[in-house]
This record gives structure tokens, sequence and C-alpha cells, in this order.
């Protein structure tokens, strides 16, 4: 629906769709002595026209801008992006020209969504930085209180084109309103003229669940098992240690739970351990808690949110299930663990809407974004020289880019062995194996019986690592 309504891509379908991405990080030791002095602020796209298999690898995520954040501060959002700007401007109006089998084509771009974290999302559209007061979301017109006692969208004034307008308007005229609208002036983006600030942020689902949501239920869940001394937290811990991972999983291996939860502590890790333990814990946690007890049925009923809204494809007439889920969701867990719901709770409300606006929300998270700043800071810690670091990461970036953009198959579905092969006769197989290979559809014109095939234990089939021991969940094409 955003695509099809958008002022520039209805009237140009076939440009690219450029997704932007905005992130500060550390070059250096984040608790050492140069901490803050070589933070990079960081602009990375992705073209939304290609599969999304392959616009997430990392050689897919291309590099806009690289900044110091003292001179982002020193400077100004408005100053550093203004060559962007032009460029932006530049390429929806004038193009670029392509040669293709003696043919010159022009081919129009133009920014489609900008996905961040909620604080950086709020810093480029101008909304209020504050999460504990007034107005938190740049979603609708919700304060802080409001969040503990409405959980549905119709209870709220959506920020829309028009509303923002106006709400800029006043702002223009007196500078004091800003409170009251959340709003303290026009976005950076507002130059291009067919960009929306109300409509180009979309949520991350990275930063609002498995930094937000999932750790908090999972924290509330686990702390009222421990004192109903349905399960303790050791016991997790125990059952945890039993679980046994492939060998790809193992990084996503969830840290185990520290007593310090039980005095309102986080529970620490990374986005894919928080997720990975959120997933566990029905296995874990459900054997031991009593048939109906209200704290469960607020996991079961986030645990189906979760399900929805980080699936790749969602119908839309799940989306109305999904807003009854999160209205129910939401009352449950102010009715059993009092007021506690955050802001990344709230922007829960407006998923559905969001979901019809820009489709299924996980191609537009921040996950493989951040992937992203690993490269740069190995590159920093390799090269021992910083001055003028943000020109030195630049440079062997883009270096690197034209490198691996002079392969040939570079958009290719491809598989490659990523161990030594063995060459095994198909009539040594198993015979249960043989018969699934030859039922295979895939396989219909295939003769086995004169086959050799190469066994590995591990291969690379279009950028995913499949290994022995590994487990896949598979969906099939059943009813």
């Amino acid at each position: 629906m955003y695509f099809k309504d958008h002022s520039f891509f209805k009237d140009h379908p076939q440009a690219l769709r450029l997704h932007f991405y905005e992130d500060e990080f550390e070059i250096v030791n984040p608790l050492g002595a140069k901490r803050n002095k070589y933070k990079i602020c960081a602009f990375y796209y992705t073209i939304g026209n290609i599969s999304g298999k392959h616009r997430s690898k990392l050689s897919h995520i291309h590099l806009a801008l690289l900044v110091r954040h003292s001179h982002l501060k020193e400077c100004g959002l408005e100053t550093i992006l203004q060559p962007l700007i032009t460029d932006l401007k530049m390429l929806s109006t004038e193009g670029f020209t392509i040669c293709v089998d003696e043919v010159e084509h022009t081919v129009h771009a133009a920014l489609a969504t900008i996905s961040c974290d909620n604080l950086s999302a709020h810093m480029i559209g101008r909304f209020s930085m504050s999460f504990n007061t007034g107005r938190i979301c740049r979603f609708c017109m919700a304060s802080h209180s409001e969040i503990q006692q409405h959980f549905c969208e119709d209870h709220f004034v959506i920020r829309t084109t028009k509303v923002h307008e106006y709400h800029i308007n006043c702002v223009e005229n007196n500078p004091e309103s800003a409170a009251l609208y959340g709003v303290y002036g026009n976005c950076t983006f507002d130059a291009l003229p067919y960009f929306d600030v109300t409509q180009s942020l979309p949520p991350d689902v990275m930063h609002d669940l498995l930094e937000g949501v999932i750790p908090l239920v999972m924290n509330l869940v686990i702390c009222k098992a421990h004192r109903e001394k349905h399960i303790t937290i050791y016991e997790i811990n125990d059952e945890l240690k039993n679980v046994k991972f492939g060998r790809n999983d193992k990084p996503n291996r969830p840290v185990p739970l520290a007593e310090k939860i039980l005095r309102n502590s986080n529970i620490v890790g990374s986005a894919s351990q928080k997720w990975c333990l959120f997933r566990l814990l029905p296995f874990l946690m459900a054997p031991h808690v009593p048939p109906g007890t209200p704290y469960w049925h607020v996991f079961l009923l986030c645990s189906e949110i979760i399900d929805l809204v980080m699936a790749t494809n969602v119908r839309k007439d799940e989306l109305a299930h999904l807003n009854l889920l999160i209205q129910e969701f939401l009352e449950m867990t102010t009715e059993v663990f009092g007021n506690v719901l955050t802001p990344k709770c709230h922007y829960l409300i407006h998923y559905p809407r969001l979901i019809l606006m820009y489709g299924p929300l996980r191609p537009l998270w921040c996950m493989r974004y951040e992937s992203k700043h690993q490269y740069f800071k190995n590159i920093a810690s390799k090269c021992k020289n910083f001055v003028n670091i943000t020109a030195t990461l630049s440079n062997r970036h883009q270096m690197k880019q034209c490198w691996e953009f002079s392969s040939g198959r570079l958009l290719v579905d491809f598989e490659h062995s990523l161990s030594t092969s063995v060459s095994v006769p198909f009539s040594s197989l198993p015979g249960d194996l043989q018969n699934a290979l030859e039922m295979n559809k895939s396989f219909t014109d295939v003769h086995f019986q004169d086959k050799v095939l190469q066994r590995v234990s591990a291969i690379s089939v279009s950028s995913v690592k499949y290994e022995l021991e590994d487990v896949f969940l598979c969906y099939g094409g059943g009813e």
C-alpha cells in the first residue's frame, strides 16, 4: 500500500527503492579511555528491488555516509546530510544512464524508508527524544502516562501528513508549543519533494521486540515463576545446559540467567540470544507451570504476537487477529504485573496498520545492517591509524565493493562446499535415503542409479550455511 500510494513510486514503478539505515557505533573499546572520541555515525542503504536473500548479504549493504559523531554534533545533521540530499534529488529527477546490449536506459531512484532505532528515528524526524515523559511516539500523539491506560490505536490521534504539517506550523509560530506536540521542526529529508516523515520511518522489530518487549516479558514471567516457586532460575539454567545446539546456532546460545534479574536487572545477551531464549522458554518452563496461570497466558499471547510480526508472509485477514492479540496482551500484562508497559510495548498497537502499509516488517529491521559495523571495526583495529579515520574506512570499503561487484555471479543463486567432498555411489546409500531422493519432486528428471554423489559435512546454498547437526524448520505446502 505504501508504494502504491507513494507520490514518486506510483509514477515511477520501475525506479530503484533505496532503504536507508542510520546508527552510531564505536570503533574502539566502548569502555576504554577513548570512548566517544572515535564514535562514528553511519548511513547505509540497500536496494529494495532485489531479492531478500541477496539484499541480506553484507556485500549488498552499501555505504552512503560515514562521519565522526563529534562533527555531527558540532555542525548539525542538516549540514552533514546536505551532499546526500543533493544526490538523492538528482537520482529522482535526472537519474543515471546505463547501457544494456548497446541500448541506453535512464534509471531513477528515490529514498523509500529510513530504518534505525527509536532514538535515531526521533532525531532524524525531529520528534521528541524523551521516552520517559511527554509525547513518546512518532506514529501517534500518545503521552507517556496514556500508554498504561489505552491499548488500542483508535484511542490515539495518528500523526498523518496533514496533522504533522499543522504541528510544524504551530511550532514555527510558537516554539514553546514543541513539547505539546512532541515535534521540534522539519525533518532534514523534507527537502526531498516526495518524502513524508510520518510514513518513511518504519518501526524496527529488532529494537522494539528483541531488545524491548521480549526481554521485558521474559523478565516478568521468569521472576513471577521463581517467586511462585513453580520453577527457579537455577532450574531453568540447568535445563538450558541440556539443550543441544547445532554448530551454526552456538553463537546464539542464550546467556545463563543471573540471580540479579530478581532485583529488577535486565536479561543480558545480544538480540539473537534473547530471541533464542524466548523460543526455548516454553520447553524449559511449561512442564512446571500449572495450567491456566495468568502470567503464563501473558507469555503465550506475546509468543503468538511475535510469530505473526516476525513472519515473512502475513495475510490481510490475520491483521485483525493480531490487533486483538496485542490489545489483550497489553491489558493482561497490566492486570497481572501492574504499570510495567514501556513505549516499545505501546508501539505494538500500530503494528497491524504498519504491516498493512509496508508489508512484513522483518525485511526493514536493523539486524543485518548492524552486522555491517563489524567490518569497519575490524579495519580500524588493523590499520591502527585514526587520522581522518572515516576517509580510510570509506576508501577501503569502496575498493572492496568494486572487487565484489566485478564478479559475474553477484546476483546468481549458487552453492559451494565448505568441507572436503567424498564421492559416494548412489547405490551405496541407505535404502530410505534412495527412496526419498527418487520420490522428491525436484528430481523427477534425474536418473540416480548411475549417479555418483558428493558427500560433504557443510555446504553453503545462496549464502545459507547447512551443516551436520543443524536443525531447520521447513514450511510445507499442505492445507
